[in-house]
């Protein structure tokens, strides 16, 4: 009898395993519609790309899980800037941390834009998108936000 107690709690136990593995995929899952409204618009470190950061599922990020759309442009005449590689890390300044959960970068669908999956804020607090820009050339950005 007891071997079949056994058998039935590691049948269990593998059935919650599976059920644990299939709720934390990496999947990117429908954001709903990004927000036409920026978020936030800053200028990079080199002061040459403005980036207007657009959000979903909310207009302004949230705590959980946000898509972003980053809108990248020049200050010399507003053209947008496409083929950039953007590196983001949500950052936590107060707590020294960012998320355990990398973000993925993909283009946006217009030029110059590009969608970022995945971008969990999961504490109330004032995060930092650090953005790490290369191109043809090396630029950084940080647009915060309060998470409540």
């Amino acid at each position: 009898m007891q071997s079949r107690h056994a058998s039935i709690l590691a049948l269990l136990a593998i059935g919650f395993a599976a059920m644990a593995c299939g709720c934390s995929s990496d999947a990117v899952s429908d954001p709903g519609t990004i927000s036409e409204t920026a978020a936030a618009v800053v200028t990079s470190d080199q002061g040459s790309l403005n980036i207007s950061v657009h959000s979903a599922p909310e207009t302004q990020p949230t705590r959980g899980v946000n898509t972003l759309r980053l809108v990248v442009t020049r200050v010399s005449d507003g053209t947008p800037v496409s083929g950039l590689a953007l590196d983001v890390v949500p950052w936590m300044p107060a707590m020294g941390h960012g998320a355990s959960v990398k973000p993925s970068v993909e283009p946006g669908p217009d030029p110059g834009s590009y969608d970022v999956h995945n971008v969990a804020l999961f504490m109330p607090g004032l995060w930092e998108i650090r953005t790490t820009i290369s191109g043809t050339s090396s630029d950084h950005v940080a647009p915060k936000f309060d998470i409540r």
